[in-house]
């Protein structure tokens, strides 16, 4: 198993500014935080840091241009720390990745 923000790959991301994309914590093969009965968590970190937020919701943790403006309004790279976790709290994955937001 693999920690993933896009649901593809394990690569760090690239956004371009203007863009509203979200990236979520999730692992590949898709199916396997499903079949673990487990809850994410992330926190953000780096120079863009403020021009994002968490969204938690249903177990999934988003991470979305915070809104207002509701896109990505200005270059820069976030760091994403995502944490999966049984439903005591006990972690079981987490994973490094870096989104970069370009100039477009």
């Amino acid at each position: 198993m693999n920690g993933t923000l896009n649901g593809n790959d394990t690569d760090n991301q690239t956004v371009e500014v203007g863009h509203d994309r979200p990236f979520m914590c999730d692992l590949v093969p898709l199916d396997a935080a499903d079949r673990l009965d487990g809850t994410w968590t992330a926190n953000v970190y780096g120079q863009a840091a403020d021009v994002v937020v968490v969204d938690l919701a249903n177990g999934r943790a988003r991470v979305v241009p915070r809104d207002p403006p509701g896109f990505y309004k200005s270059v820069g790279q976030v760091q994403v720390h995502c944490v999966f976790t049984t439903p005591n709290g006990t972690m079981l994955f987490d994973f490094n990745r870096t989104v970069t937001i370009g100039g477009g």
